[in-house]
């Protein structure tokens, strides 16, 4: 599922699609966001180093993951987290649910 379409579609605004750790690190230092979708590792690396930005600069995120949350690491929190596979409705409904939140 190409997520960065499904945000699109579903009418979201800027959508921003990166692949590695050190792109994310970058984008979330540079820019605003008003929520932030995450997979639980980017190309094998942990994303523990943005989720600690993303706390540190009040930005909501969820996670995506084919992990169980017990696996993940604690540093998430009690951000949602969305289980592969799913819908994008599912994904859709929990980005506005968070920009609702914010």
């Amino acid at each position: 599922m190409d997520i960065v379409s499904v945000l699109e579609s579903a009418g979201f605004g800027f959508v921003e699609h990166v692949a590695t750790l050190a792109e994310a690190l970058k984008q979330v230092r540079e820019r605003s966001w008003n929520v932030v979708v995450a997979d639980a590792n980017l190309n094998g690396r942990s994303i523990e180093p943005v989720i600690a930005l993303l706390h540190e600069k009040a930005v909501p995120f969820l996670i995506l993951t084919g992990y169980e949350r017990h696996s993940l690491p604690a540093i998430i929190g009690d951000a949602p987290v969305i289980t592969k596979p799913f819908s994008p409705d599912q994904l859709a409904a929990a980005v506005r649910m968070l920009g609702a939140l914010s």
